[in-house]
This record gives structure tokens, C-alpha cells and sequence, in this order.
């Protein structure tokens, strides 16, 4: 809680002596009210004081009990509040949560109190005192999004602002999170795919709205197009875009979140932060973009909470995130392990980290590894009754299950992490579950009950406007038909998933489509129409520089080749299929070893 005279430096110049007896009367009422509701005071700074409180509604209590004190006499006192946790140290207080209380205060009107919503949200709904609510705002230079309140008799309120207008979506709101931009030194660029690739992992917890998988950002961003088009693109409603630059001890920030439709930026700001406050940047993001969008961030616990306190420690942690996306070789996964298991060692709560430790093992098919390594983060996550979490863990034991080929134990872990996907009202994870289990019954040959739930998988994709979840979900379909014997069927899901994903620019999801359309045609002895179908697939392959894929394909001309008995010209794609794959196989040799 901050407190100040307002006016107190004029009153200094034209009286020193009147000016010291107004500071000595509202000190002498600021410290009974201190001591009254269990409050310290940190320090004194000329007329403000700065105080801490261990129970939020006692600082309020100890703001209105200072201002009715004050209220007969000749001068005005203004009072900030926020609450949230700070940094102590040599007997003075740091962090965040002081620089807002401050702000607040700064922008209170004499005589009245400015509170954040995050004061408010400490009370009972019964016990919250009556405020006027002054909307969004942006704390300029501070990177926060504050729903502010006003506090004070009547006759006294603050200017208003013009404030934020948050996003009003009545439909589904379906959210692009491009990654932050580094501009700084390339040494750097850990910083800012690890902050978005955590940012998007909680946000994408959030229940209310659909986020684009940043994997397909990536992939359409390399088409040069604007982000709004790309935005546009993948159905979105409003999206999400910045820079990040680490100079010396400090991180510059900048974020923009804007309306596709309108083109209304929403919100707009650049702000510093110190180095030894990286852990909070997270945390900051998700708080001000859940705001921006007109959503609670305190409906969904833990997305806008710090998760490890030490700063070397959070950069181990983006470091390997940053080695495990761009891994090319056995080194880089190791140097990823080891991060993690550093991390780990120094923050053993710590689910993300174990969550990526495990997915290493995993992708890599020491499965009983990431097996053990899952388990051990779901007793911590049911230790804490932390749901989102346990979750993500329950789903990554079920993937680890189907790729290990044990269908069963893969069913019931999808099956128990659905319970609680419902439970948490997570209609993404919903849908992408119902995508899983819709596949490993079709990996069971129980193919009218895969139909089932890939179609309601469909259905809830559409419903939160979600391309991706469509495109996944119509494709799945179409394999099903196709395992259970009916190509055209198949072709005609393959088609409408190719429609979307042309849509969005997936360039690697067309050239898998048209692989799969080309093979049912040459199965069904269209053997023309199959060659020029996987003939584009391979040019698209070439383009994306895929050599497993453009070996698929080529694999698959040749056998048309054969069919039309042109046994050269099969001869000649079997023979560039077969060198590439070995220069594949050479190069999947260095991930080995």
C-alpha cells in the first residue's frame, strides 16, 4: 500500500513549517492505522510511506480507516493498493506487485483509494466492500492489463481514462500466438522461443477459447505473408504478436494483440524488465493477454503464476526447450536432458520440466523411461491438486502407451485424462483426446466405434472454430475408411482435410494428404490419376526439402510406373527413392549417436 500528500511539494515551497505539520498529521494517522490492522510500514520516501499487510482486506481496511480519518482536514491524501508477492530484502520491499501499488496510487484522486481486482479477488464475495469499477487499463511502461476499482466518499473519483476495451467475441474465440521475435543477439533466441512456447502451453489450458498450435504458425510464417493474413488464415479472432532483446541485466519487451476482423489493436505496449525478474515475464504475458480478451485470469489457476523463483534456473529450463525444438543430432537431446535434470534437481515441483524430460525419452523409444518419468510428475501433480497439469501428464502416459503399441493401458490413461478434461470444462483437450482414442480403436480394428468419437472430435473442433482440430479430425476419418476397406469413402475425407489445410498453408500436411489420395487411386487401379496426385505431393516435399516424404512418394510413382509398365521410368524414382533414403538413414545416424 503506498500513501502520499497530494500537493505536498508546492505546500513545501510556499511553507516549509505548515508543510511538516501536515506530514506529522498524516503520519501519526498512518501509523495507528498500521497498527491497528496488523500492517508494517517498509519505509517513509518524503510524504509517501509504503506499507505491507499479510492479509489483503486488512490494507483496505487500514486505507479507508486513514482516509476517514483525514477527511475533515485542509489536505488530501491518495492511497494505491495491489496485491501479489514481493521480494524482501535489507529491510525494504521489491518486485512487480510495488511498482503497480505505486502506479495506482499515482493515478488515485485525494481523499480516495485505487485497488486492483486482484485486492478484490482476496475476499469473500459477501465481504467485498462496494467499489466503482474504472475499467482496463494499461499500466504504461509496466506491461500489465489492471482492472482498476475506486474507494472513496462520494464526491471524490478519479478521472477516468480511456482505458483498454477488451476483445467481445460472442462466438468462438480462436487465438494466434505468434512467437516473440528476438532481436537481439543470436545467442539469445532461447529466450524468446522458450517464453512462447510456455506462454502458448498455458494459455492453451485456458477453457474458453481455441490457441493455434505454434508448430502451425511456424510453418505458415515461412510462407512471408503478414501476420494478420496468417491469423486470418487459420480462422482466428484476435491474435498475438512481439519482440524480445536481453541487453546486459535487462529484457526489453514489446506486445501487440490484435482484432483480425477489425483490425483494432487491442493492446499495444513496450516495457523493460530486469534480468533477476525473467521467471514473472510469463506470467505477466498470459495475466495481460487473458484481460485483453475480456476473460478472469483468476478463473484458471496457475496460468498466470510463477512456477520456479530462480532465474538461472528458469533459463536452464527455456535453454532446453530451445535445444529439444531444434535438435539436430544425439548432442543436442542430451544437452536438453541434462538442462532439465538440473532444473529438476533444483525445483523437483516442477511439472513442465519433468512433462518435457519425459517427451525426450519418449520421442526417442525408451519408453519405460519416460514412463517412469511421467508417474513421477502425475504424485507431485496429485500431491499439489494441481488438475491442469495432471492432465497434460495423464495424456502424455497415454501417448507414451500407443507408441509403445500397448493399446490398452494407452485407452486408460486417454480415458481417465478425458474425465478430467470434462471436469475442467478444456474442450480443446476434449476434442484432441477424443482424436486419440478415435485412433487407437482404429488400431484395434473397432472401427464403427473410432467413427464415433472422431466425428464428435470433428464436431467440437468446429464448434470452437478450431482449422487445425477440423483438419486433423477429417483426415483420422479418412483413415479409418481407408483401413476398414473403403477408399472412396477415404478419398472424400482426405479432401475435405485437404481444403483446410491448403487453407492454412500446411505445406506438409497437403503432401501427406495427396500421398494417401495417390496410393487409395493406385489400389483402386487409377494408376494415371494416382502418379499425378503424388506427383504434387513430391514437388510440395522438394519445396519443404522432406526427404522421408519426397522418398514416399517417389516410392509410390515408381509402382505406378510398374503398373503402366514404363519399368524405366519406375526404375529411375525407385533408384532416386532408395539414395536419398540412405542419405536420410546417414543422417539419422547422428541423432543416434
Amino acid at each position: 500500500m503506498f500513501t502520499d500528500v497530494v500537493g505536498f511539494t508546492s505546500l513545501m515551497e510556499r511553507s516549509e513549517d505548515k508543510a511538516m505539520r501536515v506530514l506529522s498529521q498524516k503520519m501519526a494517522v498512518v501509523r495507528k492505522a498500521l497498527a491497528s490492522r496488523d500492517g508494517k510500514l517498509v519505509k517513509e520516501m518524503g510524504d509517501g510511506t509504503l506499507s505491507v499487510f499479510s492479509h489483503t482486506p486488512n490494507a483496505v481496511s487500514a486505507a479507508m480507516d486513514i482516509q476517514n480519518s483525514l477527511c475533515s482536514r485542509n489536505f488530501k491524501v491518495r492511497i494505491g493498493i495491489h496485491y501479489g508477492s514481493v521480494l524482501f530484502e535489507s529491510g525494504d520491499i521489491f518486485g512487480d506487485t510495488v511498482n503497480v501499488a505505486s502506479r495506482l496510487e499515482s493515478k488515485a484522486p485525494g481523499g480516495g483509494i485505487l485497488l486492483s481486482r486482484e485486492v478484490l479477488s482476496q475476499y469473500k464475495e459477501s465481504d467485498r466492500p462496494e467499489t466503482v469499477d474504472m475499467g482496463l487499463t494499461r499500466l504504461k511502461g509496466l506491461g500489465r492489463l489492471l482492472q482498476i476499482h475506486f474507494l472513496g466518499p462520494t464526491g471524490v473519483s478519479p478521472e477516468r481514462e480511456s482505458g483498454i476495451n477488451p476483445v467481445k467475441e460472442s462466438g468462438s474465440l480462436v487465438l494466434s500466438v505468434f512467437p516473440l521475435a528476438n532481436i537481439g543477439e543470436a545467442d539469445d533466441e532461447f529466450y524468446a522461443y522458450g517464453i512462447s512456447a510456455d506462454l502458448l502451453s498455458d494459455l492453451s489450458k485456458a477453457n474458453s477459447m481455441s490457441v493455434v498450435p505454434v508448430t502451425s504458425l511456424i510453418k505458415s510464417m515461412r510462407s512471408g505473408e503478414s501476420k494478420d493474413d496468417i491469423a486470418r488464415r487459420f480462422g482466428s479472432s484476435s491474435f498475438v504478436q512481439g519482440t524480445i532483446e536481453r541487453t546486459g541485466s535487462q529484457i526489453k519487451l514489446s506486445l501487440t494483440l490484435k482484432e483480425v476482423k477489425s483490425g483494432r489493436t487491442v493492446w499495444m505496449d513496450s516495457w523493460i524488465e530486469e534480468i533477476d525478474d525473467l521467471p514473472a515475464i510469463k506470467g505477466k504475458l498470459a495475466d495481460g493477454i487473458l484481460k485483453a480478451l475480456g476473460r478472469n485470469p483468476d478463473e484458471y489457476p496457475g496460468i498466470a503464476e510463477v512456477e520456479v523463483e530462480s532465474t538461472s534456473t528458469y533459463e536452464k529450463y527455456l535453454q532446453a526447450l530451445h535445444l529439444w525444438q531444434t535438435k539436430s543430432n544425439k548432442q543436442h537431446i542430451q544437452q536438453a536432458r541434462d538442462l532439465l535434470e538440473q532444473v529438476i534437481a533444483r525445483e523437483p515441483d516442477m511439472i513442465p520440466a519433468r512433462i518435457v524430460l519425459g517427451a525426450t525419452y519418449r520421442d526417442s523409444g525408451e519408453f519405460a523411461e519416460s514412463l517412469k518419468i511421467f508417474r513421477d510428475a502425475q504424485e507431485i501433480a496429485l500431491a499439489g491438486n494441481n488438475s491442469s497439469d495432471l492432465l497434460s501428464i495423464i495424456r502424455s502416459i497415454g501417448v507414451s502407451h500407443w507408441m509403445k503399441g500397448d493399446l490398452d493401458a494407452a485407452q486408460t490413461a486417454n480415458s481417465e485424462a478425458m474425465k478430467l478434461a470434462i471436469k475442467l470444462r478444456n474442450k480443446t483437450q476434449e476434442a484432441s483426446l477424443l482424436n486419440n482414442t478415435g485412433l487407437i480403436d482404429c488400431d484395434r480394428s473397432l472401427f464403427s466405434e473410432s467413427l464415433v468419437k472422431l466425428k464428435k472430435s470433428l464436431a467440437m473442433s468446429r464448434e470452437l472454430g478450431s482449422r487445425t482440430g477440423q483438419a486433423h479430425s477429417l483426415c483420422n476419418i479418412g483413415l479409418v475408411h481407408w483401413r476398414s476397406g473403403n477408399g472412396m469413402k477415404a478419398i472424400e475425407f482426405y479432401k475435405k482435410s485437404l481444403q483446410i489445410v491448403t487453407v492454412i498453408r500446411d505445406r506438409a500436411g497437403e503432401a501427406s494428404l495427396l500421398t494417401n489420395i495417390g496410393i487409395i487411386y493406385n489400389d483402386r487401379g487409377d494408376v494415371e490419376q494416382s502418379y499425378t496426385t503424388v506427383l504434387k505431393s513430391m514437388r510440395l516435399s522438394e519445396e519443404l526439402n522432406d526427404k522421408r516424404s519426397i522418398c514416399m512418394a517417389l516410392n509410390n510413382m515408381g509402382s505406378a510406373m510398374l503398373s503402366l509398365g514404363q519399368n524405366r521410368e519406375a526404375e529411375k524414382h525407385f533408384s532416386r527413392a532408395l539414395s536419398l533414403a540412405k542419405l536420410r538413414e546417414s543422417f539419422l545416424q547422428t541423432l543416434r549417436h
